[in-house]
């Protein structure tokens, strides 16, 4: 573990009481690289906080990194801190493999979810840029930092881009974000034809006579229960849409598991269930992160798809939200499926994927040895 300060010279003009902006690009940043997990614990708190306040997605928090370090024991913890007059103000918390004698850096998050670099003004990001740098640099071995879903507006990556000559940044997903806060009516976040097809569904359940329960908790003893009954769920629905399910290995399916307890444990988790005759017919797993709700996981049963378990539960979520004053949006997550975009409020969002190298030399060998792997 290793720290470093320098001071940022202040640059440009500055409007006339702008003050904030002028002690912030001309005070001291002191940068801190960790490579301890105990000492990424001990700071655990400070930087969740800060992801928190710079906006970061629930699959960048703390619980689902620690999560993710959890389960990969080849893993080396690795986090940048830029903190100026004593507080944190940008972060980058990564995971270092050591391969044929080559450093492999990824961002901590889900690589098939949103990651994140807090930085909490446009100062303390070139600072992050410039200290995950030095911290490359630092490794003295060949290196590939790989950081997989960012915000395609991000300004770190726009900075890293431009201080790191081989470096690309690529095209990634695109993510679905509903409106819902106060200014917005349920109408609007609920289009017609979901609200039509909400009815129609409750109709069909009555006339079966089924008896349906639909219900929230946040309760982690509860969720804890419920668990293993929606990674079943989540097997098969995934079985008969795509003939495989990730949760089938032991390793993503108990990953799956900790990363809700770790979230739940922390206030964050919310789990929807919608049960007919008391089976298990749709749930939707959230997190919580800041004013977002994250919809983290959402299926149906296989067994129950003719009374549209999925689209009551989502139209749930979308309800549930509007009526809670600290929610204002709803992630759907990654992909762009058609219920994702119903509603009047919706934003997509392009995220990117950025990747840079040691050299270029490196970067064509490890693309020849990657190549020969697969």
């Amino acid at each position: 573990m290793t720290a470093a300060t320098n001071t940022v010279q202040g640059v440009g003009r500055h409007a006339e009481g702008d003050d904030r902006a002028l002690r912030a690009a001309t005070a001291p940043v002191e940068v801190e690289s960790v490579d301890q997990l105990d000492r990424l614990e001990a700071l655990a708190g400070e930087l969740d906080d800060l992801l928190a306040r710079s906006g970061a997605p629930a699959t960048a928090r703390w619980p689902t990194v620690r999560a993710e370090l959890a389960h990969d024991p080849q893993a080396r913890p690795r986090a940048v801190v830029v903190r100026r007059d004593g507080s944190a103000v940008a972060t980058a918390l990564l995971t270092a493999h050591l391969r044929n004698g080559a450093w492999i850096v990824h961002g901590a998050n889900p690589p098939d979810a949103q990651g994140w670099l807090a930085a909490l003004d446009d100062e303390a990001a070139p600072a992050l840029a410039r200290a995950l740098g030095e911290m490359l640099q630092s490794l003295h071995r060949p290196w590939m930092l790989e950081l997989r879903m960012l915000p395609a507006d991000d300004a770190t990556v726009a900075a890293l881009h431009s201080d790191l000559p081989c470096s690309v940044v690529a095209d990634g997903a695109e993510v679905a974000k509903l409106a819902c806060d106060g200014s917005t009516t349920l109408s609007t976040c609920l289009s017609r034809n979901t609200r039509n097809a909400v009815t129609r569904a409750q109709k069909r359940i009555a006339a079966a006579g089924l008896q349906p329960l639909l219900e929230w908790t946040r309760e982690p003893q509860v969720i804890e229960r419920q668990l293993n009954e929606v990674v079943t769920l989540h097997r098969r629905r995934n079985h008969q849409l795509r003939g495989f399910a990730g949760l089938d290995d032991p390793r993503q399916r108990e990953l799956f598991k900790d990363t809700v307890r770790l979230q739940a444990a922390a206030g964050r988790a919310r789990l929807l269930t919608l049960r007919l005759e008391g089976q298990l017919a749709a749930f939707a797993l959230c997190f919580e992160s800041g004013k977002q709700l994250l919809v983290y996981s959402n299926m149906a049963s296989p067994d129950w798809l003719g009374y549209s378990p999925g689209t009551i539960a989502n139209a749930e979520v979308v309800a549930a939200a509007h009526r809670d004053p600290s929610v204002r949006e709803v992630d759907w997550g990654p992909g762009l499926q058609r219920y994702k975009l119903s509603g009047g409020t919706v934003r997509v969002e392009r995220l990117v994927h950025f990747t840079a190298w040691s050299s270029s030399s490196f970067r064509l060998a490890w693309s020849i040895f990657d190549l020969v792997r697969r």
